[in-house]
């Protein structure tokens, strides 16, 4: 795939372009390497990613403050202010949800605390999966490549927020299909 100088045919490097704001928000050089940024109303970068895979994200409170950073080598950094769980989830909310229930036989857990453990867990497409183990109290969303490999993973405190994931990641089937239907 051509690069946004090779299909210009831009022959003077470094190539820059700049928003209305005369922010930098990509930069080529002559050998194809190539940088983006995304920034919002503040001018701050949100968004970085490079042509070597590289990316970087941010997010900010209304002050300016940096709450999270993450980037692709998979370092996360998050002050993001939890609110209180408005409902706990229960095994029960999952099962509501048509969740899968497994017994986990964990030799090493049982003999810490007595049982084995319960995961539910809901198969929403290839690269995703809510796993939710009921002895730790927590919710867990995984986004997965089709290989299985772990990309992303996300704490969910309340209902509210395995509803709202349960429906992000199923609306987003959903939209796969329709766009593949034409």
């Amino acid at each position: 795939m051509k690069t946004i100088a090779q299909q210009l045919n831009i022959k003077e490097f470094p190539f820059e372009i700049k928003n209305s704001r005369g922010n930098l928000i990509y930069k080529e050089e002559e050998d194809g390497e190539w940088s983006r940024w995304e920034r919002d109303g503040n001018r701050e970068i949100i968004y970085y990613e490079d042509s070597s895979g590289y990316w970087e994200k941010w997010e900010r409170d209304d002050k300016g403050n940096q709450i999270y950073y993450e980037n692709s080598k998979g370092e996360i950094e998050d002050n993001r202010p939890s609110p209180e769980p408005t409902t706990h989830i229960t095994l029960q909310h999952c099962l509501d949800r048509g969740f899968t229930v497994e017994k986990i036989e964990d030799p090493i857990y049982k003999k810490k605390h007595g049982k084995d453990y319960k995961i539910c867990y809901l198969k929403l497409s290839k690269r995703h999966m809510i796993d939710y183990c009921i002895d730790d109290g927590i919710c867990m969303v995984y986004k997965v490549n089709p290989e299985g490999t772990i990309l992303e993973r996300k704490y969910l405190k309340d209902v509210g927020d395995l509803d709202f994931y349960i429906s992000f990641l199923a609306s987003e089937k959903v939209l796969k299909k329709l766009s593949k239907l034409g």
